[in-house]
């Protein structure tokens, strides 16, 4: 009489966390979490329930999940990140907290855009209030965070990441207006949208 013999399956003994080494604020990236046993082989009969928490950042994260037969040891989650900073994803099982894992992001801001501005013309003495428009400006922080062409603007404030406004320095012709943040500057706007004129 031939028998089979099935080895038990080893329990989980750590779960490991797979993410990227590097992020952008505010766009999702998959992080995987993976129960091994002592063999550092998956433990495909892992049904504990997981947390999310993290340290340097205050990132969205999944609520707590219970692994699924389907899961065979493994499964995939999303995180957005919100603030730029080298933060470290932990992932603990809520029953088991020696049962964890952890990864760290180096996450960091994206090169600000700018798409509009209004008005498109102004006084050559300066003075005039120009809204910006565009994205990642965040960073715009003092005067010299907008230019004029070559010039900074006098003033510049951002009420959010999508809006400034900036008051623009004496000059004439017409020049490109960019963002500069500490990750970069912003490319030459569309000319039909992004140019300030001041009259010669």
């Amino acid at each position: 009489v031939i028998r089979e013999v099935h080895a038990a399956a080893l329990p989980a003994t750590a779960l490991v966390v797979t993410a990227p080494s590097t992020a952008v604020v505010g766009t999702p990236v998959n992080v995987s979490v993976t129960a091994t046993d002592a063999t550092g082989a998956t433990a495909s009969g892992y049904m504990g329930t997981v947390h999310f928490t993290s340290v340097g950042g205050t990132p969205a994260m999944p609520a707590d999940y219970t692994f699924t037969s389907a899961d065979k040891g493994t499964h995939t989650f999303t995180v957005t990140f919100n603030t730029p900073s080298n933060q470290t994803l932990i992932v603990t099982d809520t029953s088991n907290p020696t049962l964890t894992g952890t990864a760290t992001v180096a996450v960091r801001t994206p090169a600000p855009t700018v798409s509009s501005i209004s008005p498109t013309s102004g006084s050559p003495g300066g003075g005039t209030s120009v809204t910006i428009t565009g994205t990642n400006l965040w960073d715009l922080s003092t005067s010299a965070a907008v230019d004029f062409g070559t010039k900074p603007a006098t003033v510049a404030t951002c009420s959010t990441a999508t809006s400034c406004t900036a008051i623009s320095p004496a000059g004439s012709g017409t020049v490109d207006v960019t963002v500069n943040t500490r990750v970069g500057t912003s490319a030459p706007p569309p000319p039909t949208a992004s140019l300030i004129s001041a009259p010669p």
